[in-house]
């Protein structure tokens, strides 16, 4: 029997064998990696240079982060690697005789990562929750509870793929119950992932609420939170996808359908653990703009002053410093508060020339203090003028 001319799968009716140029999901899978994982890569990049370099505050969740991120990437390998092994193209387009056990052992590798990828995502948007949230016992309980069902389910499912890769490679593997019994193991975690995204979208939804802030500042740190739906969505769809063609035997075909949404889901899910850091980023941005315009307004300032035969000295706005932020504008981050950064402007002049100073950022309060001198009467004698603008 010449088995490079017989496919593993005989065809549907009316429909022919392919050998030399099969439909395949290759250009789509090769499309959703190059588009969701350099965004899900910029998107992490952004997270630690805001935790890290701006805040100064990294914490566990962004080293499972990295973590998931990493897992991510080998799971795009070991997909693209596995295009060229037939994954991806309908069962009676392969001959039978590619299809050895070690080329199904790498595509069946691909389904051990994904319970590790995905347990990291949910378990950094959960320390997370820990970090912002954490002081409220029965939240935190609920935290620990997610966390602790995640581990010992995808650590089980891991287990039973682990056990695929070894058993269900051989042609005899069909007796085996564990690997007649795939589909339903894929249909599973499919409900599980569906179940715990739910349960993270909805977690903080309470704690958010009761956030002493102003109503645009609340919605729009719901909506920065709530984008973990589009992850949800994902899920269910892939749900969809398994459930459909849960009787259909075109195995890689149909698991390479479910891999793209697979990726699809693990890209997003990470960008969605990272989107409460963006608004440090971007506000970081803010600030080198606020800097800019102060300084071109002092500059202007200072050469109308320059011309002023004498300088009558100002009172300060403020009679006392005090700290000019609300509760509701403060980011607690582990034992403490976040250190926001400010920029200070420093001119000083005498007489008609002029000297103007920028200062460093720090502190967190944009503060300009200006200081004039001009000549007295009796030479040691100056007046001084300070002026303390906050916005």
């Amino acid at each position: 029997m010449d088995y490079a001319n017989i496919p593993v799968m005989a065809p549907p009716k009316g429909v022919q064998s392919n050998f030399d140029n099969p439909k395949t999901l290759k250009s789509s899978m090769v499309a959703i990696n190059a588009t969701f994982l350099p965004l899900m890569l910029l998107a992490v990049a952004i997270r630690l240079y805001s935790r890290g370099q701006i805040m100064h505050a990294m914490g566990w969740d962004d080293y499972t982060c990295v973590l998931a991120v990493l897992g991510s990437v080998v799971h795009t390998i070991l997909m693209l690697w596995d295009i060229h092994l037939g994954y991806g193209t309908h069962m009676w387009d392969i001959r039978a005789i590619t299809l050895l056990p070690s080329h199904l052992r790498d595509m069946t590798a691909l389904a051990v990562c994904y319970p590790i990828v995905i347990f990291f995502v949910k378990l950094t948007i959960s320390l997370l929750y820990l970090r912002l949230f954490g002081m409220q016992k029965a939240f935190r309980y609920s935290v620990y509870g997610g966390i602790m069902f995640c581990f010992l389910f995808y650590t089980a499912y891991m287990g039973t793929q682990i056990g695929t890769v070894i058993l269900c490679v051989n042609t005899g593997s069909t007796r085996i119950s564990l690997c007649r019994n795939t589909a339903i193991l894929t249909l599973i975690s499919g409900v599980v992932n569906v179940v715990t995204d739910l349960y993270l979208l909805c977690l903080p939804i309470r704690s958010l609420m009761l956030l002493k802030m102003r109503g645009r500042r609340k919605f729009g740190l719901l909506l920065i939170f709530m984008s973990g739906l589009i992850a949800c969505l994902v899920s269910i769809a892939r749900l969809v996808l398994v459930s459909v063609r849960f009787h259909d035997p075109d195995t890689l075909y149909n698991a390479a359908l479910t891999t793209e949404l697979t990726s699809v889901e693990l890209n997003v899910g990470i960008i969605t653990a990272s989107m409460p850091a963006m608004p440090q980023f971007f506000g970081k941005s803010k600030i080198f703009k606020m800097r800019t315009y102060s300084s071109l307004r002092l500059r202007l300032f200072s050469e109308r002053s320059s011309h002023k035969a004498s300088i009558n000295t100002k009172e300060a706005k403020h009679s006392k410093e005090t700290f000019p932020f609300g509760p509701d504008t403060i980011g607690q981050q582990g034992n403490g508060y976040l250190e926001l950064a400010d920029a200070n402007q420093f001119r000083i002049f005498k007489g008609d020339a002029s000297h103007e100073e920028d200062g460093s950022s720090q502190n967190g309060i944009l503060r300009t203090t200006d200081y004039g001198v001009s000549s007295a009467p009796e030479p040691g004698n100056f007046t001084m003028r300070q002026e303390i603008e906050e916005p």
